[in-house]
């Protein structure tokens, strides 16, 4: 019974991750109601039932927390840097409980990602309808009014259109691990659906994102049909993701070339008026406003960057007469400033530990069972994508990210755990799918 009540929890708080206005106190959101009921289930059957909570990325996780409690001790804004933590310990919190309640029910994983699918669905039309002025009347007003900037991207009822995107650009990718829609053309037309949704939010990052997920399953896909061992998949993964992240901050570091941005100016121009306007169009403006805040950041820091100037406290970072005002719109960035090279070191070993699990999802064949036929490797893309949007937004205090990432160890255990005939032949490319399902019976 708590299980089933757990699961319907669950189910609720992943349909509502992007209703996040009205805002309420401590940053707090509509869909949090639900999520916190689902976390005080989900410990208390844990508990009633004697199971043991599983800690997923125990160490990185606390090499965090350890860097941004001394970050906040020295903090510019401890009002701030506190509620930050708190906010950060029940993102923490809710992957663990994601991650325990689905480890060992392929069943209720499988309903999960259907649920996910059918509300992003749901949510796209919602963006799209708001796009194109097809909504009622009453709602099209209502989301102009909690929009950014009176609507002119669409953000849906998030107040961000990058935090929108994100959600988007990630259900794109639960949409391809789901079992559902399970005829191909409804699949298609679901994929173009979310991608067209994600379209109309402007985001850069996203499109970005969204093209790094979609390489690496390519490429995961080539090394499963060559037979490379899974391990490679997984040396492959996280040197790629980690080049990529480690680049991006060394770009934040020592600048960008002037060649650069006068490439990033003409591709503007050459967008302007065309089917990407909205994102591309823009994205000089984009890089611009960002390399003035991460320059202001930095050279304000100084030497406060060895231990940081507290999470969430960048906007007050000094520079000349006035502050940064801002925040950084840069994950790994934001981490070494606010939380000093230990907050960095942690994010890149828990970005190390994701792209792990993952390597594991991206090995595993796709699976058809009495649920259906999922492939694990969508959510690996999802990893990816959003730790290459994480280099311009700051996306780790997304709710559907956290989820996401209980998700992927919750499938990487299932992977492990799941009967040795079933691993061979979930890893043999010539295994016929009724023979996969027979195996997994």
């Amino acid at each position: 019974m708590i299980a089933r009540i757990n699961l319907w929890l669950l189910s609720a708080t992943i349909a509502l991750l992007p209703l996040l206005v009205p805002r309420g106190p401590a940053q707090s959101a509509p869909v949090d109601a639900v999520a916190l009921l689902f976390i005080l289930f989900c410990l208390g059957g844990l508990l009633g039932r004697g199971r043991p909570l599983h800690l997923p990325a125990k160490g990185p996780l606390a090499l965090i927390m350890a860097a941004s409690v001394v970050a906040t001790v020295a903090s510019l804004s401890l009002s701030d840097s506190l509620l930050s933590l708190l906010i950060e310990a029940y993102l923490v919190l809710l992957f663990l409980c994601v991650a325990n309640d689905l480890a060992d029910d392929r069943n209720a994983m499988r309903t999960v990602l259907t649920v996910w699918t059918v509300a992003a669905l749901i949510w796209a039309a919602v963006y799209v309808g708001f796009y194109y002025h097809v909504l009622p009347e009453g709602l099209q007003q209502l989301l102009v009014e909690n929009s950014k900037g009176g609507g002119y991207r669409v953000s849906g009822a998030s107040k961000n259109p990058n935090l929108a995107a994100s959600y988007m650009m990630t259900s794109f990718f639960v949409l391809l691990a789901s079992p559902w829609p399970r005829r191909r053309p409804a699949r298609l037309a679901a994929a173009g659906f979310l991608l067209l949704a994600g379209y109309v939010t402007g985001s850069n990052g996203a499109l970005f994102g969204l093209i790094a997920g979609m390489a690496v399953l390519a490429v995961a896909a080539c090394l499963r049909g060559s037979r490379t061992p899974r391990q490679h998949l997984q040396v492959v993964g996280a040197a790629t993701v980690i080049g990529v992240a480690m680049l991006a901050t060394g770009l934040v570091l020592v600048g960008i070339p002037q060649v650069g941005v006068s490439d990033v100016q003409a591709v503007a121009a050459r967008e302007r008026g065309g089917l990407l306007q909205g994102s591309l169009g823009r994205l000089d403006r984009s890089v611009s406003s960002r390399l003035t805040i991460w320059s202001n950041a930095w050279n304000g820091t100084g030497s406060r960057v060895l231990v940081g100037v507290g999470p969430d406290a960048a906007p007050k970072i000094p520079f000349g007469a006035r502050t940064v005002g801002r925040g950084l719109h840069n994950d790994y960035l934001a981490f070494l400033i606010e939380r000093g090279l230990l907050g960095l070191l942690g994010l890149l070993a828990f970005c190390a530990v994701m792209l792990r699990w993952s390597g594991r999802l991206l090995a595993a064949w796709p699976q058809e069972d009495a649920g259906g036929r999922w492939s694990t490797a969508g959510l690996a893309g999802a990893v990816v994508a959003n730790l290459v949007l994480a280099t311009n937004h700051e996306s780790f205090h997304f709710r559907h990210v956290w989820v996401l990432f209980g998700l992927v160890w919750a499938a990487s255990r299932l992977l492990l755990e799941q009967p040795a005939a079933v691993q061979d032949a979930a890893s043999d490319p010539t295994t016929a799918p009724g023979e996969l399902a027979h195996a997994s019976r």
